[in-house]
């Protein structure tokens, strides 16, 4: 009895260990860069980020600050570390994780708005955070709002469950970076047309919700908690902040217009104790046209490069 204990024992272990050499090979893998959405990750992680600009926010961080249009127009090498479908609450990865590993910037512009600052409590598009599971970044959020993290934490290779194919593509990258959507220090170029469907989506949103508007403050809590504590940082190292709320298409700003208005109050009130400047777009002639966004809420590569020129015009101001 003894001895088919002590095998057990031993193969459990056994099977521990090479289930950890597995995974630790996994995560060697697609920790190297040209590995997708993994890019920026990658280059924030191994300190490559060496800018004097860099664009932190959601998607409409993401898709609407073209790096190389800014820095044509300021002469100041710029990164964007926007990411789609990540609220400010979750964001606070992203950010300590740059600025724990990375060279200082002399700008941070902050992309702001009613959804970015809405506390989203839960880890969206996990499989690009796993190779970097143990950090000390990730843990610091993950283990407040993510049910397994521990069962990830301790059980090896379990953390990638479910995303084998994600996995497969992500190396795959790694000799065909044009199997990657096309991304420039971050900046993640849409070169798309008016989606008519989705605008005929939220027209119905809009009708759904229009009856039952109200305004939490309690559900911004941890997003504005987590702005604050970016402020702290930057003072901390000297860094300029901008806050930007960019352009979305005028005919959608009137959907949940009474919690846009609050955010927007509260955003400028921390603007004006802090001494930031703040630049709100909701009303610039771009949000006029459906030519330059491919959504309600997202611009294009033709509005983009009018946006671009705007914000390279305000950071030649404030720099």
């Amino acid at each position: 009895m003894k001895k088919f204990v002590l095998k057990l024992i031993v193969s459990i272990a056994l099977m521990y260990l090479i289930l950890l050499g597995i995974q630790a090979i996994m995560d060697f893998y697609l920790k190297k860069d040209n590995c997708c959405s993994n890019n920026t990750w990658s280059q924030v992680y191994e300190g490559k980020i060496k800018v004097d600009v860099v664009v932190l926010g959601t998607s409409r961080a993401e898709v609407q600050y073209d790096t190389e249009i800014i820095k044509e127009t300021t002469g100041l090498k710029t990164y964007n570390l926007g990411l789609s479908g990540t609220h400010y609450d979750v964001l606070k990865i992203r950010w300590k994780a740059y600025l724990n590993h990375n060279s200082k910037p002399k700008i941070l512009v902050l992309d702001l708005d009613d959804n970015s600052m809405q506390d989203l409590k839960q880890i969206y598009n996990k499989f690009q955070y796993l190779p970097y599971f143990d950090t000390k970044e990730y843990e610091a959020v993950a283990k407040e709002i993510d049910d397994d993290y521990y069962f990830e934490k301790y059980i090896p290779v379990y953390k990638y469950r479910g995303y084998e194919m994600s996995a497969y593509k992500q190396i795959k990258s790694l000799k065909d970076p044009f199997y990657c959507p096309k991304n420039v220090n971050g900046y993640l170029v849409n070169d798309i047309k008016w989606l008519e469907r989705d605008f005929e989506v939220l027209k119905k949103l809009k009708e759904k919700d229009k009856a039952k508007e109200k305004f939490y403050i309690n559900h911004y809590k941890d997003g504005f908690a987590v702005l604050n504590e970016i402020i702290k940082d930057c003072k901390q190292n000297n860094i300029k902040v901008i806050f930007v709320w960019s352009p979305s298409y005028f005919e959608a700003q009137s959907h949940f217009a009474f919690t846009k208005e609050c955010i927007n109050g509260t955003v400028d009130k921390i603007s004006k104790q802090n001494n930031i400047k703040y630049y709100n777009f909701s009303k610039d002639s771009i949000c006029l046209k459906r030519e330059n966004f491919y959504n309600s809420m997202h611009m294009n590569k033709i509005g983009v490069a009018k946006f671009s020129r705007k914000i390279g015009k305000i950071i030649n101001e404030e720099k």
